[in-house]
């Protein structure tokens, strides 16, 4: 309600989309599945020379149990895909931008009428086995590649004629996923049944391709560039500083070479400091000169997950157990409450002289 207090803006953007779509679906005797669609699209938010793209899938499936007769097996099915589809950039992507600050306007992105969508492509291939009946197993490994990913690729000043960047299809990530579920009907009777779901997954994701330096991307919003972006590395690597803990680690860096060991200690927080400068952490650099180095990956090695459904007459209850096995993460928290100096680890109240840890 304050004027002074609310910035109020807005936008208007207009955009055009164009698509173009056919599909066939064949079930040949009941056991044999084909599948396939083409759809091209166009849109006003491709490049001007690269308006339209065609997108494709193509699948099928042979249900081996109705040629073949397996003891204890009701249906046993494999199946194999591939399919394609496409990532459009943001509307400001393909044009010129400009910023204004204080009356002067300055150049910012140069366009990219070459800009196209990101397309990926998947492989899937999968198989479904109920037997016993009781039991329906399903297992799916599918392999993706985006090729274009976008990318604000930083400009020479000199030779994009005061541009400082443009958006390219610049990136190529690889991924792989296996995943796992078990369907379980444990009993039923009338008036009482119950089963459980037990699914895994296991995915990793590469950057193949980087049409730029590596660099680091913003990972909460909050100014903290904890995610590094390095062709060859997997997606969710986080670098960041190392701190000295020992004598051996600090005569890494040939700079420390001639340091004598008298004059250092270990501090009641497991960190070496000068003796007479206990308050003064040591940045870690190892023997090329380094002090970046990945400190956490967020990727975990599986998730995995237990659905439960309990039926007793008219009454039922779901229960979902879900997690994940690895992966680091970020601890904001306590990364915020070092910066408004007000993490309990700071309070020296009730310690020794000698456990104290100066500021």
């Amino acid at each position: 309600a304050d004027p002074t207090q609310v910035s109020i803006t807005s936008f208007d953007q207009l955009e055009r989309n164009v698509n173009y779509l056919a599909s066939q679906t064949l079930d040949i005797k009941d056991r044999y599945i084909l599948d396939g669609m083409w759809r091209r699209d166009g849109s006003s938010l491709f490049g001007s020379n690269n308006r339209w793209k065609n997108f494709y899938r193509v699948s099928g499936a042979w249900r081996v149990s109705e040629d073949i007769h397996i003891p204890g097996v009701q249906e046993l099915k494999l199946r194999a895909g591939r399919g394609t589809a496409g990532l459009r950039p943001s509307f400001a992507d393909q044009y010129e931008t400009y910023s204004v600050s204080g009356g002067s306007i300055s150049k910012a992105q140069v366009g990219n009428k070459d800009l196209r969508p990101a397309v990926a492509t998947e492989d899937e291939f999968g198989l479904n086995l109920a037997f016993m009946n009781r039991f329906n197993l399903e297992l799916v490994q599918a392999n993706r590649i985006t090729r274009g990913a976008f990318l604000a690729i930083p400009l020479s000043l000199a030779q994009s004629g005061g541009f400082t960047n443009q958006v390219q299809n610049a990136a190529d990530i690889s991924a792989r996923t296996t995943e796992l579920s078990l369907e379980t009907n444990v009993f039923t009777r009338p008036d009482m049944s119950y089963s459980f779901t037990l699914t895994g997954d296991h995915t990793r994701q590469n950057i193949d391709h980087l049409g730029r330096a590596p660099f680091r991307v913003p990972g909460l919003g909050q100014g903290q560039d904890m995610f590094y972006y390095k062709e060859g590395e997997p997606l969710g690597i986080m670098y960041g500083v190392k701190w000295v803990r020992s004598f051996a680690q600090l005569q890494e860096n040939p700079k420390n070479s001639a340091a004598v060991a008298t004059d250092y200690s270990v501090n009641p927080l497991g960190y070496l400091v000068k003796t007479a400068a206990p308050g003064a952490l040591i940045q870690y650099v190892d023997a090329t000169g380094a002090n970046q180095f990945v400190i956490g990956n967020v990727n975990p090695k599986f998730n995995w997950g237990m659905a439960n459904n309990f039926r007793w007459k008219s009454f039922s209850l779901y229960a979902l157990f879900d997690g994940q096995h690895g992966g680091d993460i970020y601890n904001f928290t306590k990364q915020w409450m070092f910066q408004d100096l007000r993490s309990g680890d700071m309070d020296m109240a009730g310690k020794s002289a000698a456990q104290k840890v100066p500021f």
